[in-house]
């Protein structure tokens, strides 16, 4: 089923949206905060640029967005604008993570490990959902049932996840924002790769974020760069440490946070691919070292973020 075409003129531009880290994304002319004319709800509208139309970069992102319409972890495709080159999305309201590390940064205060537990699980939910096709729901994870394999699911690699790439929802009664994964004008989905299909989509990602294998890809892929993300939360970084050796050793600081949450972030960093953890087995992994760390501090939820904390980008 075809993606439903938005008119532009439906939409009210009301402003250009900007990373702190000076990161627009590789595939886009502009990403524009707009609000519907008719509804006034705020929505995201990613211009394409000419030449990643014509070479099918803006098919391959948009397609990807489709499958990923029921995961509420990834953002959600509204439609698009062929005329002029544009995608819909819908609008997370608390900014990306490079504004929540900036924030916190420029005060010198620690991420509380819990936001780093909510952000860890979420993104994990995604890429379980990349890999599978399929959602995870509480009593998934309460049994620890790993990941099932949906029938003729096309796997989708997301190939460029950092802190710019993860945005943030509030959800009424929740401590924390819900995390959610977007910009995926790096993807690439399986049957559509041919024997030169990845080398040039591979250019266009972060190269501070690429996983060792790359420019090839792997399944462990996107959990490596998950891994990166997590490290660049707890040292409040905007790039992964160049030292891999060091990273790898002690990926988040040990007065900081636990030893769990290290040694799951560990997990996602090793070298070779098949030695990480795998995607549909991430969350259960998140999800039961999570708990047995909130257990060890009498069942304690931190204190939600300070307001200034999402102000960084919006």
């Amino acid at each position: 089923m075809p993606l439903m075409h938005i008119d532009s003129s439906r939409f009210h531009r009301i402003k250009r949206i900007s990373s702190p880290g000076g990161d627009n994304g590789a595939l886009n002319a502009g990403i524009y905060l707009v609000r519907s004319v008719s509804s006034g709800n705020l929505y995201v509208e990613k211009r394409i640029r000419g030449r990643d139309i014509n070479s099918g970069h803006a098919a391959r992102e948009t397609r990807a967005l489709k499958a990923c319409l029921s995961c509420p972890n990834i953002v959600d495709i509204i439609g698009v604008d062929s005329y002029i080159g544009s995608i819909y999305m819908s609008y997370c309201d608390q900014g990306a993570l490079d504004g929540v590390i900036e924030q916190y940064r420029s005060r010198r205060k620690d991420i509380p490990e819990d936001f780093l537990w909510r952000v860890f699980l979420d993104i994990s939910l995604a890429l379980c959902y990349l890999l599978h096709g399929v959602n995870l729901d509480a009593s998934d994870l309460d049994r620890g049932r790993p990941g099932r394999v949906e029938e003729d699911w096309n796997v989708i690699h997301h190939r460029d996840i950092k802190p710019g790439n993860i945005f943030l929802s509030a959800e009424p009664g929740r401590t924390y924002p819900r995390a959610v994964l977007g910009d995926f004008g790096c993807s690439l989905m399986l049957w559509d790769v041919g024997p030169h299909g990845t080398r040039c989509l591979t250019s266009r990602q972060a190269p501070a974020f690429a996983p060792p294998e790359s420019p090839g890809y792997s399944n462990g892929g996107d959990v490596y760069q998950l891994g990166l993300v997590m490290h660049c939360l707890a040292r409040l970084t905007q790039v992964p440490d160049y030292d891999t050796a060091f990273l790898r050793a002690r990926p988040v600081p040990s007065r900081e946070y636990s030893d769990r949450l290290a040694c799951v972030v560990k997990g996602c960093l090793k070298r070779r691919p098949e030695e990480r953890m795998r995607a549909g087995d991430l969350p259960i992994w998140v999800y039961e070292q999570r708990n047995r760390w909130r257990m060890g501090n009498g069942g304690r939820v931190r204190n939600p973020l300070p307001g200034w904390a999402t102000e960084g980008r919006r």
